[in-house]
């Protein structure tokens, strides 16, 4: 075999097999494709016919008022797509473009690496160009290490072509899925003890590293009635079938997954959590891990928790009119500011993104959690231990003799707590919690059906953010739909009476795993606690009526905060009825 090649553009069209080059709406001359290397993305674009020049000089004048790059922007508005964005940085690099959706992957060349390497790398080898040259897919055309050191493991010439990110994550994905599929065969070949303990670590990381792959938020481990585990990922809240492991694996699998959470391997038949880091250094994870028995044998449960998917305030999704709102209670020194929905909601999210809001050196900060999620620098976070009397109650007790600004509970899921943060809040402290309500206004009189006075309730209550989350749709493959009131009635609107608009629906497609869906975004609704609304909650009204007032002084509701992201083709409809019109 020949020594590692370094990294080459690929040559002219026609020159390697089944390799889409850059081309527009028709092939281009070697001495064309030459005439666009090192020009200005904006030229490139124009010269490939993506653009004309008077949109290229809307966006170059963009570009310096906000220091963005003139591609980014030209993409931003509207004007180019990412494939035609990635032809023109390719074209400028004089890097060859394959639009991976096109090509003939070789799984003989998606096995040149493995799946972890490839991650980090940030690169796929996808075909043999022949025996001896493998052509590598990546996103970044200054990747030129990755492209060095692939050559080196495999001992071929490596030439390198350039895709979108999202082609690249997708096929980062397929190849993590393999890894898991080839992790579990070698691990049911059951060698000896030595090897059988490497298969396992193996198997547990692939299946892992193909979690956070997927981008899915738990991981589930179940134990069937023939003592063989399935695995399934939720993503964007929706649990997926994974892979399915031998009976014989699953005691060393558990071994394995109790070792790395810290708890008892010798205990089975007694639940137990644990934590554990996971992922290379600066983008590790942490994983929350709870084992369960069941009547088949144990299971077990992984939460991933990511700092990075606890966005700022401002894109959580918030309509304007209800972030100014939220943004004016939070900025108030004392008084309540509850986050209400059902489990998997966003509450936690929502309230970590107002802590981080609040986090000045100014003010000092206080947490009490079950458990506490994610680590926040300033901010001194209490962990609930029942086992040893640290409850809610208790522990806020105590944290208010530590002189807080801002105290931050958990969930009030008792009198006594309700009562404790109430109290806080009238005393000087900005409190924040969570409640189990479907909507804002019942959030508001279910602390009254807690055994909290009224007079109470109404005079610490400033604010009440009631969410859901939302899957977004995937936007290479959404459809356009006429939204008309019988498609509303269809999808569970009743007394929809509405004017016919333009939307979208799910379709699926290999980038979304063909459910139609991709990534999650916050639906709220925000309800200020105005005088008009503390003298109804005095006067013992219901929370339908609380909330007809509230809607009177504008706040937008769930389900037409839901519709309104349906009209901007962000979800589709079926998804806004899925998450509002249970409520």
């Amino acid at each position: 075999m020949p020594p590692a090649g370094n990294a080459a553009p690929l040559p002219g069209a026609g020159d390697a097999k089944n390799i889409p080059q850059i081309t527009p709406d028709s092939p281009r001359t070697s001495q064309q494709a030459h005439s666009l290397v090192g020009r200005r993305i904006g030229e490139i674009v124009v010269a490939l016919g993506f653009a004309t020049e008077a949109e290229v000089d809307i966006a170059v004048e963009e570009a310096r008022k906000t220091g963005r790059a003139t591609g980014r922007v030209l993409y931003d508005q509207g004007t180019i797509n990412k494939n035609q964005l990635a032809q023109a940085i390719a074209a400028r690099t004089q890097i060859s473009y394959i639009d991976l959706r096109n090509l003939e992957l070789e799984e003989r060349a998606l096995k040149a690496i493995d799946g972890n390497t490839a991650a980090r790398y940030r690169a796929v080898p996808v075909q043999y160009l022949d025996d001896d040259t493998l052509l590598v897919a990546i996103a970044e055309p200054s990747n030129v290490l990755a492209v060095d050191d692939i050559a080196l493991m495999t001992g071929l010439n490596v030439r390198a072509a350039l895709t979108t990110e999202e082609q690249l994550e997708e096929l980062l994905s397929r190849v993590s899925r393999t890894d898991v599929e080839r992790a579990t065969k070698d691990a049911e070949r059951e060698p000896g003890e030595a090897e059988d303990e490497a298969a396992s670590a193996n198997l547990l990381e692939s299946v892992l590293t193909n979690a956070l792959r997927q981008r899915a938020s738990d991981i589930h481990f179940e134990t069937l009635e023939d003592e063989s585990v399935r695995v399934r990922y939720r993503i964007d809240g929706i649990t997926h079938d994974s892979t399915k492991i031998a009976s014989s694996l699953a005691p060393r699998m558990f071994t394995r997954l109790k070792l790395m959470a810290g708890m008892d391997i010798s205990i089975r038949h007694v639940p137990q959590d644990g934590r554990s880091n996971f992922g290379p250094a600066g983008a590790q994870v942490t994983l929350r891990i709870a084992t369960l028995p069941t009547i088949h044998g144990e299971s077990a449960a992984i939460r991933i928790l990511d700092r990075k998917n606890v966005p700022p305030l401002d894109r959580l999704g918030l309509d304007p009119v209800g972030l100014a709102t939220f943004l004016r209670a939070l900025r108030k020194p004392h008084g309540a500011i509850l986050a209400t929905g059902p489990t998997g909601s966003g509450k936690t999210t929502t309230l970590y993104a107002a802590l981080a809001e609040l986090n000045t050196s100014e003010r000092t900060i206080i947490t009490i959690e079950d458990p506490v999620e994610y680590p926040l620098p300033g901010i001194r976070q209490v962990q609930v231990n029942t086992k040893r009397g640290l409850t809610f109650s208790a522990g806020l007790r105590t944290m208010l003799r530590s002189d807080p600004d801002v105290v931050m509970v958990g969930e009030i899921r008792d009198h006594e707590t309700a009562m404790i943060g109430v109290e806080a809040a009238l005393t000087g402290r900005l409190v924040l919690t969570t409640l189990h309500t479907n909507n804002a206004a019942s959030a508001v009189t279910r602390l009254t059906e807690m055994g909290v006075e009224r007079y109470l309730v109404a005079s610490s209550i400033e604010c009440v953010i009631a969410s859901r989350l939302a899957r977004k749709l995937c936007t290479e493959c959404r459809r356009p739909v006429t939204i008309d009131e019988t498609r509303m009635r269809e999808a569970g609107y009743a007394d929809a009476t509405i004017e016919a608009f333009e939307g979208y629906e799910a379709v699926g497609c290999a980038r979304c795993s063909n459910t139609g869906y991709r990534g999650r975004t916050g639906i709220f609704e925000v309800l200020s606690i105005s005088d008009r609304i503390r003298e109804l909650l005095l006067d013992r009204f219901p929370a339908k009526a609380i909330e007809k007032a509230a809607r009177e002084d504008g706040m937008v509701t769930l389900s037409e905060s839901a519709l309104e992201r349906v009209r901007q083709g962000v979800i589709s409809l079926a998804e806004a009825a899925r998450i509002t019109t249970t409520d």
